[in-house]
Order: structure tokens, then sequence, then C-alpha cells
């Protein structure tokens, strides 16, 4: 395994996430899991990042098989990397990612309807999954008082017709995983 730029806490996430998978306890898990192990530790990797990822575990070419330090090497990797744009680029991912939503929010409220949101997750770029949606909603502010603009916050179990996420809010608790 090549320097880790991961904690213990990480590590041992890492080692539980590859655990939960290799059921059989062989130690070895299909290449085609490196994406879905980095989603369980609350990453979201584009596909084309977790081909790079898995084309780089082995040196040429893609791995048939990974093992736990496969895993995490490649989950070190992609921290460093990510922390190494941040830094180069001299903003916070956070801030970042609030721009992205910011683009999304026509009126400038700092809150994005749910509905809109959901259907431009499912339908642009590398689409969500429904319930990758759901996740993420269920993520959002939960607040059942309603905004200075008269709009229903996010709140867990409601109709996604009347919300509206707090994409800040949102956006730092998705970066605090």
């Amino acid at each position: 395994m090549s320097e880790s730029v991961l904690s213990s806490q990480q590590l041992a996430e890492c080692r539980e996430a590859f655990a939960m998978l290799d059921k059989d306890g062989a130690g070895q898990l299909p290449a085609e899991s490196l994406g879905r192990l980095i989603r369980m530790i609350g990453q979201n990797p584009s596909d084309a990042e977790v081909r790079e990822l898995a084309a780089g575990l082995h040196g040429s070419g893609s791995p048939s098989a990974i093992t736990c330090d496969d895993f995490c090497d490649a989950v070190s990797r992609r921290l460093h990397s990510s922390s190494a744009s941040s830094s180069s680029s001299g903003r916070r991912p956070a801030t970042e990612l609030e721009e992205a939503f910011r683009a999304l929010d026509r009126r400038l409220t700092g809150r994005l309807a749910a509905t809109r949101l959901r259907a431009l997750l499912t339908s642009m770029g590398e689409p969500l999954s429904p319930a990758e949606v759901d996740e993420l909603l269920l993520m959002a502010k939960p607040a059942s008082a309603t905004s200075s603009g008269g709009e229903k916050e996010a709140a867990v179990g409601q109709d996604d017709s009347e919300l509206f996420i707090d994409y800040r809010s949102l956006a730092r608790r998705l970066l605090a995983k």
C-alpha cells in the first residue's frame, strides 16, 4: 500500500465497508465493487474517477479483483488528489459545491426546490438513482418551520412538491461526512 493520508478512523471505515461486501471472507472483491465501496464511506466519485482509480491500482490496466489494501490505497489517492486540487485552486470544497448549487438558484434565495433538484440529479451528468436522491434529500437541513420567503424547508418524510432545500447547509453536511 502506498503512503496513506487516511486517519485511523478513515481506515477503520474502509475496512468495515470492505468487510460488509466481502461476505465469504476471501479478502478480495470484484474490481467493479470499487465505486460502491467508495460510496459506502460517504464519498461520491464519478464513474470516470472510479475507472481511473481502478486502473491506477495495479499499474497498467484495471484489475479483476481488489483487496482491502487496494481499496484503502484508492481512497487515500482520491483524498490526496482532492485536497491537492482544492489547495491549488485556493477554494474550499464546500464553497465549490455551494457555487454549483447557486448556479441552479435562479432567485438567489439560498434554497432549491426539492422537485427541481430531484429532476436534475436523476437526469443530468452522471444520474443518481431515486434511492440516492432520497438519501441526499434526507441529509438536507430538517426543519418544519417555514422560511422567511414563505417556502417550507426540507423536512424528512414530507412530499417533495412543497419542499425547498437549504443548499449551503446541505453542502456542509455532504462534505462533513
